[in-house]
């Protein structure tokens, strides 16, 4: 069940240069549908210590990019209201708890946006970076996600993010190393993904 949380107070006053905040991470998200427009963040954790099989475990939504950005963070990132994808930087995902690892962000449209019917934006968050001999794997994207992918961008000393025609990492594969502003063929195609170093 999505899951969306109170909106935050208005941002829009900030500058663009974020400002690293120690206050604590307030509020819990509240159960409901997931409305359209979307942007959500999606915990994995391992299936098994052996193998890099994961499964989503908890999914949380927010109206804007902004919100769900702070979230991704526990609150140690303020940023604009009107936050836009291409001003993320990797020193911004990097201000997240060590225990939030951001592996990828990807759009329903191509150039990092997103609207319409369904999500516009979804991050896939873990315990852990890709490292040489560390990869995530997820072998179903979910039913919000399933061949909806327009563009990705990915994290987490992850170098390559994977992108399965079919679930299970089956038909044709697009691979963003680290990032594909479109998805060419495999545009809204993506059934299961892969991150790796």
């Amino acid at each position: 069940m999505r899951l969306i949380r109170k909106s935050l107070a208005a941002t829009a006053a900030f500058p663009l240069l974020l400002a690293f905040s120690v206050e604590a991470y307030a509020g819990e998200p509240q159960a409901s549908p997931t409305p359209a427009g979307q942007h959500c963040v999606n915990r994995l954790a391992r299936v098994s210590v052996s193998g890099p099989e994961a499964a989503i475990v908890s999914s949380t939504c927010f109206a804007t990019f902004a919100e769900s950005f702070r979230h991704l963070t526990r609150g140690r990132v303020t940023v604009p209201a009107d936050l836009r994808p291409e001003q993320v930087t990797q020193a911004m995902v990097d201000a997240a708890p060590a225990s939030v690892v951001v592996l990828s962000t990807d759009w329903q449209n191509n150039n990092y946006s997103g609207g319409g019917l369904g999500f516009s934006s979804v991050n896939w968050e873990a315990s852990s970076s890709c490292t040489a001999s560390q990869a995530w794997a997820l072998t179903y994207v979910g039913n919000n996600y399933n061949d909806q992918i327009g563009s990705s961008k990915t994290y987490g000393g992850c170098h390559k993010g994977h992108h399965y025609e079919h679930g299970g990492y089956g038909g044709a594969v697009l691979t963003c190393t680290p990032n594909c502003s479109s998805m060419g063929v495999m545009d809204n195609q993506t059934s299961s993904l892969k991150w790796g170093w």
